[in-house]
């Protein structure tokens, strides 16, 4: 008699539990299980599945801690993103360029160029009013050539690769202490450069020319493989 109670209590467990499965869930319950398959997507999979820009930026400068409107309110703008593989990686990040406006004069020239993983992750960021792949190395892939200028129109040149999956500067330019972009009276002058071996390693170097004081003049940043980056060579400026 026991036994049967016994196995009576268990059908009835079973029975309710089968009714609590097949129940209609609440519409909290749906949102809750949509929000749950919203945070297993990175932030470039619902971009590229939505194209909603607005929620892409929120969610970039999120990261930053930062909302992405200038001090006017105005939103920022994406002005396009792209893949592209870099010198040191075989997997493709992505380039988010975003113009953010207007502001203090610290976020000139307005417009920030994002380096992103698969996962949506920041791996580096600039404020740039240019860029473009340059191949500096035979066979591989291109590094990213970003110029980075103050409000004053000095700055430099970033050539830009990957290691170990985080962004690596391969141009010297010791802290800003060799400046590529000359600003004379707020008027910048970027100098242009070229690649070419001149020291006959068989491997590109990076040549700027110019003028300085109204005299021509070169800066030479040749490879260093014992450094991996390119070092101003004081013998040939």
């Amino acid at each position: 008699m026991r036994l049967k109670l016994i196995a009576g209590a268990i059908a009835v467990i079973a029975s309710v539990s089968a009714c609590q499965t097949n129940k209609p869930k609440s519409e909290s319950e749906l949102v809750k299980d949509s929000t749950a398959q919203t945070t297993t997507k990175t932030l470039l999979d619902s971009f590229k599945q939505n194209k909603d820009e607005s929620a892409f930026l929120i969610s970039l400068y999120k990261k930053l801690g930062q909302q992405p409107k200038d001090d006017k309110g105005t939103p920022y703008r994406l002005i396009k993103t792209e893949e592209i593989k870099l010198y040191g990686s075989d997997r493709p990040y992505t380039l988010a360029y975003v113009d953010e406006i207007d502001g203090a004069m610290s976020g000139w020239p307005y417009k920030e160029l994002f380096i992103l993983d698969d996962k949506g992750q920041i791996k580096g960021n600039f404020l740039t009013q240019k860029y473009e792949p340059v191949t500096a190395f035979e066979n591989q892939s291109p590094l990213l050539m970003i110029t980075e200028e103050t409000s004053k129109a000095n700055g430099i040149h970033h050539f830009v690769g990957i290691n170990k999956d985080s962004v690596k500067e391969y141009l010297n330019t010791k802290d800003w202490t060799i400046q590529t972009i000359d600003g004379n009276n707020y008027s910048p002058k970027i100098l242009p450069f070229e690649l070419k071996d001149v020291n006959n390693d068989k491997q590109k170097d990076i040549i700027f020319s110019g003028l300085k004081n109204n005299k021509p003049f070169t800066m030479s940043f040749v490879w260093d493989p014992k450094k991996e980056d390119f070092e101003l060579d004081e013998t040939k400026k």
